[in-house]
């Protein structure tokens, strides 16, 4: 898999980490945005295979949110379904303060 994330400029502190693992017929992709305030549009390419299907989930709320007893659900786990599948892989943007999981599932070769 290679990422581009467009206009991203270089700076000192990682703003978009990314980790992948493949388990069985899927990749998971993890990315974590830590802007503050910028999202960023990120273009997928998966090499030798096709997307079949796309599930994601996020958490993402402004930098100050949390979980507290009086708001217990101020923050928490969404289902993220704005992927776009492309002729090379997959794109989307990320939100700024979001931690991102997909799972992209992919055709065999020739399919």
């Amino acid at each position: 898999m290679r990422m581009s994330t467009g206009d991203i400029k270089p700076l000192c502190v990682t703003i978009i980490a990314d980790s992948t693992f493949r388990r069985s017929a899927a990749e998971h992709l993890t990315l974590t945005n830590l802007s503050v305030d910028k999202s960023f549009d990120i273009d997928v390419t998966i090499v030798d295979r096709s997307v079949k299907k796309v599930k994601g989930e996020i958490v993402t709320e402004e930098m100050h949110a949390k979980n507290t007893f009086e708001e217990p659900e101020c923050v928490t786990v969404k289902k993220f379904d704005r992927v776009q599948v492309t002729e090379k892989g997959i794109r989307f943007t990320i939100p700024a303060c979001s931690v991102l999981h997909l799972e992209v599932r992919q055709n065999a070769c020739g399919e």
